[in-house]
């Protein structure tokens, strides 16, 4: 999938797949995550990765975060 200013603009699905049809991309998904964590340590977004990830959300109070830390 290719997208543009939050537009699709090519989708191709192969080995019978649709986008109905649910994809598995748990290693995808790891590899992206991976890689946005690293450019966000490079840019100092984050501390390093020693650090929780849960420190960062916000949102989240100390009953969701749990003992993470």
């Amino acid at each position: 999938m290719i997208c543009r200013e939050n537009s699709i603009q090519y989708e191709y699905y192969r080995n019978r797949k649709t986008k109905e049809k649910q994809h598995k991309v748990n290693s995808i998904t790891k590899s992206v995550v991976s890689a946005l964590v690293g450019i966000a340590i490079e840019q100092g977004y984050i501390e390093n990765e020693d650090i929780p990830i849960v420190n960062y959300f916000n949102d989240l109070d100390d009953m969701q975060k749990g003992d993470y830390d």
